[in-house]
């Protein structure tokens, strides 16, 4: 580890920034105030908890507590209350929230939430291979 206050109590460990305690195995962290007390974890951001194996927390204000409940987004930067994925094996999204809405799953079950893609174009013309349009509320793909 690199920087001040890191705690590694596991073995591949990987950590670079402040305050940072890591108690499990093979996880990685990059911040401040990231902690991590089950194994293969990483981390990005700062103020970041993992209390759960194979769990991936990307941005600021965040909290994994089921195996696999990966989380991308910013909690409430005014209470620094945490937004939480406790879905298992799931990818949790939101922005000054404390509760994520869920879009994927590894088990392939249905997660609910919705995506809005409110500035589609409404034509496949001059767009690459792979791009998204809106066809009259049918959603195509160039």
């Amino acid at each position: 580890g690199l920087g001040r206050n890191l705690t590694l109590n596991g073995s591949a460990q990987f950590a670079l920034g402040r305050g940072i305690p890591f108690a499990g195995g093979g996880s990685s962290g990059m911040g401040f105030g990231l902690s991590s007390t089950a194994s293969y974890n990483l981390l990005f951001g700062s103020d970041l908890i993992s209390t759960a194996n194979y769990a991936t927390l990307i941005g600021q204000y965040l909290q994994s507590t089921s195996s696999g409940a990966s989380v991308i987004g910013v909690g409430n930067t005014t209470t620094g209350a945490k937004l939480v994925n406790n879905t298992a094996n799931s990818c949790g999204f939101g922005w000054g929230t404390t509760t994520p809405k869920h879009l994927l799953s590894s088990t392939g079950a249905t997660l609910g939430g919705q995506i809005n893609l409110p500035n589609l174009p409404t034509s496949a013309t001059g767009l690459a291979t792979g791009d998204l349009w809106n066809d009259g509320g049918t959603l195509k793909i160039a």
